[in-house]
């Protein structure tokens, strides 16, 4: 979780003349957390999953029905298109697979904390992707 805070701080500082916004605090996701960690990481993907496709109708990339149903290739489709560059990538990718091993791994243990985390992460990715 360290690594992607700070690849996220590296790659997604925040700018002097950003938009006041919500306390990612309000959020459901954050919410969420103190119930069940796991629903709150999955409800911050949900989020970037849902950003992404608006980013891609927005911008006007061509997805096929295929590629419309997962995250990782409307991002690539956004990637070859130069909507998003590679350090953002990266941060999607290590979400990804952050929210995957929530999801899926039986032994995977997530505080309210972490959860907390990951969603002021998930929050950063989506204000950049909605920025494009």
């Amino acid at each position: 979780m360290q690594e992607v805070r700070d690849e996220v701080r590296a790659e997604l500082p925040p700018g002097p003349a950003e938009r006041p916004r919500p306390p990612v605090t309000e959020s459901l996701a954050v919410k969420l957390a103190s119930v069940s960690p796991r629903a709150a990481v999955l409800e911050a993907w949900r989020q970037v999953e849902d950003v992404l496709i608006r980013v891609a109708q927005r911008c006007k990339v061509q997805l096929l029905d295929r590629q419309s149903q997962s995250a990782t290739l409307v991002l690539r489709a956004l990637q070859k298109e130069g909507i998003v560059d590679p350090g953002k990538v990266g941060i999607f990718q290590d979400l990804r697979v952050l929210r995957n091993s929530a999801a899926h791994a039986p032994d995977f243990a997530l505080t309210a904390e972490s959860a907390i985390q990951y969603a002021e992460m998930a929050s950063r990715l989506v204000e950049y992707l909605e920025s494009l």
